[in-house]
């Protein structure tokens, strides 16, 4: 099974892809690269646990790669 749960860092990422439920993925990596003056290029390593995803619904469709930063609360005593 695969896991959207955020890992030690705290870091989550979701992918949305066209009108595909947001649940439908689950993003492995990525790497980004840029530069000034130039287009940046996203590579993405996504998987699915539906078998029943076709291609034709994820070619030539806006996604969407959304980075959440999930901190827990500490308490914090004193001056920093």
């Amino acid at each position: 099974m695969l896991s959207t749960s955020k890992d030690a860092t705290g870091l989550r990422f979701t992918l949305n892809i066209g009108d595909l439920p947001a649940e439908t993925f689950v993003v492995s990596g990525f790497t980004l690269h840029e530069q000034f003056s130039s287009l940046f290029t996203l590579e993405l390593d996504a998987a699915s646990a539906k078998p029943s995803v076709e291609f034709r619904s994820v070619l030539d469709n806006v996604a969407t790669l959304t980075i959440l930063f999930v901190q827990s609360w500490k308490s914090k005593v004193g001056v920093s």
